[in-house]
């Protein structure tokens, strides 16, 4: 203004990054103005691109790529799928696979395999065998032939006539995986292997994932762990999923009679113009 009477507007330089939004600001800021970020960024010129993979969300050792606007995507290990890795594939069902002479069709992580009836064996137990001879064992089974019959010798995690039943290999191994959790023998490392619902881990599943140790709580607020989850619980003058917003006390225009109210961090003050005062200048002097 001719007489320097009128504020100078900060958000004219347009600080604010990445779609934030400007807002003029006179709680004592010494930029004087505040920025609105849109999800996925944060800071005080909405100049954090937040890495959504820092809370380690891929399960089942998936690979995390961190994507724009709070997204990420998981790259899974074969045999998994699902957003966060979490499902593991049908292939039975996905490939329509049709076990030959009464077989059933079993998931294995990467593949299926079929279950053949006595007497068959082969990838869809399309071929008949005939004791060791034409390889009756399964699996790594040592077969011990007999004048009218044959014997297997299963390897750990294998039993039935031919080696053809996976066994729990969990309770094998006397390890007992939480309820809801999928167990798998891991044949390179010859050692069963737990694979935990979201939020849990350790050898068993029983161990929750403190999702505080890595959280975007700002402002001074307290996080709160849950399951594959956590909170926020903002002190005064904020609000927000992660209190990343400052609440205006002023929006209700609480003071009275032409009165300038000033926002400031969880309270506002009051401004009286000549004639009123009190905390809202609502009392005539």
């Amino acid at each position: 203004g001719p007489f320097c009477e009128e504020p100078g507007d900060p958000c004219v330089s347009q600080p604010c990054l990445n779609g934030g939004i400007c807002q003029y600001n006179q709680s004592g800021y010494q930029s004087g103005y505040i920025c609105d970020c849109p999800s996925g960024f944060l800071g005080h010129n909405c100049e954090i691109d937040i890495n959504e993979c820092f809370s380690r969300p891929c399960q089942n050792r998936g690979t995390c790529i961190d994507l724009p606007n709070q997204n990420y995507n998981c790259r899974c290990m074969p045999g998994f799928t699902g957003k966060n890795c979490e499902e593991v594939i049908d292939y039975c069902r996905l490939l329509s696979i049709n076990c030959l002479n009464e077989g059933l069709c079993l998931n294995i992580i990467g593949g299926f395999t079929c279950l053949c009836p006595r007497d068959f064996t082969g990838e869809f137990c399309e071929v008949q065998i005939d004791n060791c001879g034409s390889n009756s064992c399964e699996n790594g089974g040592t077969c011990t032939g007999y004048e009218d019959h044959f014997k297997c010798t299963c390897p750990i995690g294998f039993e039935g006539e031919r080696c053809e039943l996976d066994i729990d290999a969990c309770l094998f191994n006397n390890i007992s995986c939480a309820p809801g959790t999928l167990c798998f023998y891991d044949e390179e490392n010859q050692r069963p292997h737990c694979v935990c619902a979201l939020g849990w881990t350790g050898n068993t599943c029983l161990e929750n994932i403190n999702d505080c140790e890595i959280n975007q709580c700002q402002h001074g607020s307290t996080c709160e762990d849950g399951i594959n989850k956590y909170s926020c619980y903002c002190v005064p003058g904020y609000e927000g999923p992660f209190c990343e917003v400052e609440i205006n006390e002023c929006s209700s225009s609480p003071c009275k009679n032409g009165a300038t109210c000033v926002d400031l961090s969880g309270h506002f003050s009051c401004h009286c113009t000549a004639g009123f005062k009190g905390k809202f200048c609502s009392f005539e002097v």
